[in-house]
């Protein structure tokens, strides 16, 4: 045995076996040629048996074959490990088959083996394995992968032996319910069409949830798609909370085995409900976190790490009747939804799955007429005409102060900023453009500015609350900040990723560092041109297009 598939044993054993007082433990290939995992379960109340064909040191037991081993009893231990031995098994399906046999119901499985090394003929040289093929033998012998890799040399498989419910479970085609929210965006055709395209169980049922009283539009959407299930119409909508609300209330009334979610400008993969009812058979009960792409390639997940901007709910699938969370009132409840959940049920595996089984489809046009395009409300210059006012206002407010703009664009507010004698930088990603600073903010000294501002940029930032955060790292005294008013908006721009109402905006400024006061402003004009300080009980209820604030800082602390 090398030392580096010993350390990758004593990883497992120090994170799934530590706490565990009492555990009969089997080790199928024990035979000590260069070294045994035998140390590693040398601990008082845990019982250590090697197991190996062939008499010898560290071989407690002499096994009468390579794959069937009828004097040990099924599930006689609690945990079974085995390495370096699958590779000289010469049929590792019925191998593997006698491994999960003899573990208990919801017993640990350990399993590490090459996937490249120089032929080894001791005494025979079978197989390399790689993570899917091991995935694969361990789903086929009612084995739940908990991990999966493959680390240099060798390959290594957790796993849990399926309980008696489980593996019924398994053998069942899993009935899922398919619950898509609708604001009645134009994409909602091609998200329905997409659902009937899928290979579906008979039992399976479609939840359209209309946040507000359906249009004429999504009736006849939801009557020409002739999916199963229902329309449900919430008439004191819409709650303009990213479906977050609608999905509070209507979850409890999912009837299949599992729930996928949907916005109706996702679009479910090719053969998306397949790859979601497999992986359901070959880990029942488990909570999923699948892949999403967008058109440009990028996918959610990035690693497996639950946190925000990592996870959100069109990629998890959970089953019905479990503890579940709650979606929060700002656009990362589906992040707190996802974490609430995994946290409400400590027992049940997490499943990191690659297979994608929805695109992201940006929508092309508004989904409100009503929307207010501030962008369209001044002429030629656009959102640069419409930020003057805002510019300008606050050049004068601050006097004598060093300025650093962020996402300045083509730099229209650097004369206007520097009006009270400021100096002005500017940052941009965008390298062609007149800025300072072509770098992300992350790379920007901290408190290396008096004043940080950014007009019109946090709605377009994957993650709101680590970019303030950044801002208000490098500013020594205020932010300034302004964005749309998506009580007005409706989150129609489909290049915004997300839009904040009013005490939505008060919630995620509640949550950012060295805060001592905040003044609020709101746009007086249709096309948000001109600012004008308000109370916070004003604020709170603002109709108006355009928000913004100054965030005044303490300087004595620091992040």
């Amino acid at each position: 045995m090398h030392p580096s598939a010993f350390d990758d044993a004593h990883r497992f054993v120090d994170q799934y076996l530590a706490t565990r007082e009492s555990l009969r433990i089997a080790d199928v290939g024990s035979f000590d040629l260069n070294g045994s995992l035998k140390p590693l379960f040398d601990r008082p109340g845990w019982t250590y048996v090697g197991l190996d064909p062939a008499p010898g040191p560290n071989v407690d037991v002499v096994l009468p074959g390579e794959d069937a081993w009828p004097d040990i009893a099924t599930g006689a231990f609690d945990v079974v490990v085995s390495s370096q031995r699958l590779d000289h098994v010469t049929r590792p399906w019925r191998w593997m088959a006698e491994v999960s046999r003899i573990c208990a119901p919801g017993g640990l499985i350990y399993v590490c083996a090459p996937n490249t090394w120089g032929h080894n003929d001791y005494p025979l040289d079978c197989w390399r394995v790689w993570p899917d093929g091991l995935r694969a033998l361990f789903t086929d012998t009612q084995i739940i992968p908990c991990e999966i890799y493959a680390a240099g040399p060798d390959t290594t498989g957790i796993g849990r032996r399926m309980t008696e419910q489980q593996a019924q479970a398994a053998r069942r085609v899993p009935r899922l319910t398919l619950l898509c929210l609708t604001t009645g965006r134009p994409t909602l055709c091609e998200t329905l069409n997409a659902l009937k395209q899928q290979v579906r169980n008979d039992l399976d049922e479609v939840l359209l949830v209309n946040d507000g009283v359906a249009t004429e539009f999504v009736r006849n959407a939801w009557a020409e798609s002739h999916l199963p299930g229902r329309l449900i119409e919430l008439p004191e909508g819409p709650h303009g909370d990213w479906g977050h609300t609608p999905r509070n209330r209507i979850l409890p009334q999912a009837t299949g085995d599992y729930v996928v979610h949907l916005d109706d400008d996702d679009i479910c993969a090719p053969l998306g409900l397949v790859a979601i009812r497999t992986a359901i058979q070959s880990a029942p009960g488990s909570l999923f976190l699948f892949r999403m792409v967008y058109p440009d390639g990028r996918t959610f997940w990035n690693d497996h790490e639950v946190r925000m901007g990592n996870v959100g709910t069109g990629i998890f699938v959970h089953p019905t009747g479990i503890p579940l969370g709650r979606f929060g009132p700002t656009h990362e409840g589906d992040y707190g939804f996802v974490s609430e959940t995994i946290q409400l049920n400590p027992d049940r595996l997490v499943q990191w799955r690659d297979e994608v089984i929805a695109l992201i489809r940006p929508h092309t046009t508004w989904s409100n007429p009503a929307f207010v395009d501030l962008a369209q409300q001044s002429g030629g210059a656009g959102r640069y005409d419409c930020q003057r006012g805002w510019h300008h206002y606050f050049g004068r407010y601050f006097q004598n102060q060093k300025i650093l703009d962020v996402g300045a664009g083509t730099g229209l507010s650097k004369p206007r900023l520097a009006v009270g004698n400021n100096h002005v930088e500017l940052q941009d990603l965008a390298p062609s453009m007149p800025v300072d600073w072509d770098c992300d903010v992350t790379q920007i000294p901290s408190q290396s500015f008096d004043v940080v501002t950014s007009f019109d940029v946090m709605e377009h930032v994957p993650e709101t609350l680590s970019f303030l955060r950044e801002l208000v790292r490098i500013a020594k005294s205020a932010i300034v900040l302004t964005t749309p008013n998506a009580w007005i908006s409706h989150c129609g721009n489909p290049f915004h990723v997300r839009e904040y109402t009013p005490p939505q905006l008060l919630h995620l400024i509640s949550q950012l560092p060295r805060v001592k006061s905040v003044d609020w402003y709101t746009s007086t004009e249709p096309d948000g041109s001109s600012p004008y300080p308000r109370a916070n009980g004003q604020f709170l209820v603002s109709k108006a297009p355009l928000l913004g604030m100054v965030i005044h800082l303490d300087r004595n602390e620091t992040v």
